[in-house]
């Protein structure tokens, strides 16, 4: 990333306008704003952007400038928008062929995951997988391993995850690296490894740092943020050790206000999913709402 940055800089300064396609400065320039975390100026680049592109008129640009946006906007959380972005370049790209928008791919599977809508992301995945045969690049075999444990589930996924990491080719991306490493810390988060997750993103974070992809790890720096204002020590009530780790987390969101269908997301199961095993808590706490619930979780009365 941090190459990257440098050379887009470097033709910002030796290249004039007329060198390439202005279309193409453009999203070079999107992106590099995107890349050290400056959305205001993402924004005003995006806008100049798309003055010079079109689906008709310059595809390639138009996929290149979706899929880009796409991608921040996952890594914001901003999912409707990313969903919007990456499908437009997915379906653009189907025109031609670009090895380039195979990172989109990867980041429409993730984008689907999250928003609970799993069959979509296989047909996803299968799309990416059938894109990426005969291709040897190392960051694609990782974003093809990272796909598939993200639309697996339970202890499948958090294998596919470690398998995804195991050794190490001297040639793959260190940005996907960290990307499969923060989503898999993402994951033990999910199912109640805490001390896990959090090394896990520590390690993420110092890989974006070695790679010089600032937004990245600016965004895992809020992840950490935000477990650090998680309720330490002992839980609300001792009744709450009764409850195995995965559904302590799970109490601890309904306890933060968060409705079924967010809770979904963020542990990556469907809704259902999330109804059933609150159903097991409230009787092994002989609770009958969420607001007991809640109550017990934080040591309120009811």
């Amino acid at each position: 990333v941090r190459k990257a940055v440098k050379l887009i800089e470097d033709l910002e300064l030796a290249e004039p306008e007329t060198k390439y396609h202005r279309g193409m400065r453009h999203v070079f320039r999107v992106w590099r704003a995107n890349a050290i975390g400056n959305e205001e100026l993402a924004r005003a680049y995006a806008t100049d952007a798309r003055h010079f592109s079109g689906a008709e008129s310059h595809p390639a640009i138009t996929a290149q400038l979706a899929a880009c946006q796409g991608q921040f906007a996952l890594m914001r959380g901003n999912l409707a928008e990313a969903f919007a972005h990456l499908s437009r370049a997915a379906e653009i790209g189907q025109a031609f062929s670009n090895p380039t928008l195979l990172r989109c791919e990867a980041d429409l599977v993730e984008v689907l995951v999250r928003l609970g809508r799993h069959r979509e992301a296989a047909q996803a995945l299968w799309h990416l997988e059938s894109h990426a045969v005969g291709l040897r690049s190392p960051w694609l075999m990782m974003a093809v391993a990272r796909s598939r444990a993200m639309l697996a589930d339970g202890e499948q996924s958090l294998q596919l995850f470690s398998d995804a990491l195991a050794g190490k080719n001297p040639q793959e991306s260190l940005l996907e690296r960290a990307r499969t490493l923060l989503c898999y810390s993402e994951r033990l988060g999910a199912f109640g490894r805490l001390r896990s997750a959090r090394d896990g993103l520590l390690r993420a974070k110092v890989m974006f740092d070695e790679a010089g992809a600032h937004a990245w790890a600016q965004h895992v720096d809020s992840l950490l943020l935000d477990e650090r204002v998680e309720p330490a020590g002992a839980p609300g009530n001792p009744a709450i050790l009764m409850l195995a780790d995965h559904e302590r987390v799970l109490a601890r969101m309904v306890a933060r206000g968060m409705r079924n269908k967010e809770i979904a997301a963020t542990l990556y199961v469907s809704v259902r999913t999330v109804e059933v095993r609150l159903t097991a808590i409230y009787r092994k706490l002989g609770v009958e709402s969420r607001a007991q619930l809640t109550a017990l979780a934080t040591g309120k009365e009811a």
